[in-house]
This record gives C-alpha cells, sequence and structure tokens, in this order.
C-alpha cells in the first residue's frame, strides 16, 4: 500500500510569528484521524507542517480536508496577529 505526503511550509524572519502559528496548530495535531500522521515543527527560518496519509481515494480526501482546513487557520493566525502589530 502506497503513502502521500504533504508538507506546507511557512517562512519568515520572525521568529515570534513562527512560534505563534506552531503554538496554535500543535494542540490540533494530538488526535489525527485513523491512518493519518500529522507532525507540526519549526526549523531555522521556517514552519512544517507535514500530513502522510495511506493512498486510497477516502484517505486521499482526508489528506486534502486536513490541509485545507490547516490553510484557513494559518489564514487566521495571520490576521489577528497583523491586527495586533
Amino acid at each position: 500500500m502506497g503513502y502521500v505526503r504533504a508538507v506546507l511550509r511557512i517562512e519568515s524572519i520572525d521568529r515570534r510569528y513562527l512560534e505563534s502559528i506552531y503554538r496554535s496548530l500543535e494542540p490540533d495535531n494530538v488526535n489525527p484521524p485513523r491512518d493519518v500522521k500529522i507532525e507540526g515543527r519549526l526549523e531555522d527560518n521556517s514552519y512544517l507542517f507535514m500530513v502522510e496519509t495511506i493512498l486510497r481515494s477516502r484517505k486521499f480526501d482526508s489528506l486534502r480536508g486536513t490541509l485545507d482546513e490547516v490553510l484557513s487557520l494559518i489564514e487566521a493566525i495571520d490576521n489577528v496577529l497583523t491586527m495586533l502589530k
């Protein structure tokens, strides 16, 4: 059985911005659906969000839904952080 992995990388020179995204998304990564692996981590000037799942049509839809949700959350976090500046 094959796997599919998606990686979302957000780059910024503002480490606090990246840490805010990481802290906001990490609680959501604790209990992923069955057959789905989710990992978020901070690197030098980036935040990496990785999702891996079994390559099946229903799981692929789950992967797409997860990425869509994460992108929406990142947009909301970015809007809040921009307003606070």
